[in-house]
């Protein structure tokens, strides 16, 4: 688990090559398996293949829902080196 998190990146270039029904899955589980208070669970997961700009009205999301959340998902086309991110600064044992 800790190798994901510092090897973690964000990826904003992306191939035209189509996500699988499986990884579309796969990726909704994960956010399934999120946790929540008092375990309610009240999200809703859309997947959208195609790129859009105005997504409430293509997904037509009414305007009383929260739209807490959109995340791209694709095959990366560019690969990050994974980065030090530690701020030793802020950094404190046992005492401020």
């Amino acid at each position: 688990m800790i190798n994901g998190i510092l090897t973690r990146r964000s990826i904003r270039k992306y191939t035209n090559e189509p996500v699988s029904r499986e990884h579309q899955e796969q990726i909704a589980r994960a956010g399934f398996a999120a946790p929540s208070a008092r375990n309610a669970q009240p999200w809703h997961i859309v997947m959208v293949d195609d790129r859009v700009a105005e997504i409430r009205d293509i997904l037509g999301i009414p305007e009383s829902m929260q739209v807490l959340s959109l995340i791209a998902a694709g095959h990366p086309a560019e690969t990050k080196p994974p980065r030090d991110d530690m701020k030793r600064e802020r950094l404190h044992y046992n005492k401020w």
